[in-house]
């Protein structure tokens, strides 16, 4: 992976980091280790081509999905 895509992918993680902290009222760092725990931060990474088209509140409900798929529970 070239660096220029792995800072992209790194400015839209954080971004939808801040937006899923701000979805289920929990801070940043919360909703990072809820996401790493239960794989939103490699689903994010893995599908970024086409989650980065879509809109934040779309994304984010993927991303509790894929949580929950993985035993989180928000």
């Amino acid at each position: 992976m070239n660096a220029k895509r792995m800072e992209h992918i790194i400015e839209y993680t954080v971004f939808l980091v801040k937006n899923f902290a701000g979805r289920f009222e929990i801070d940043m760092r919360d909703a990072f280790n809820y996401l790493n725990r239960y794989e939103g931060i490699r689903y994010i990474e893995n599908n970024y081509d086409f989650e980065h088209t879509q809109n934040p509140d779309y994304t984010v409900e993927t991303l509790r999905n894929v949580c929950r798929k993985n035993g989180g529970e928000l």
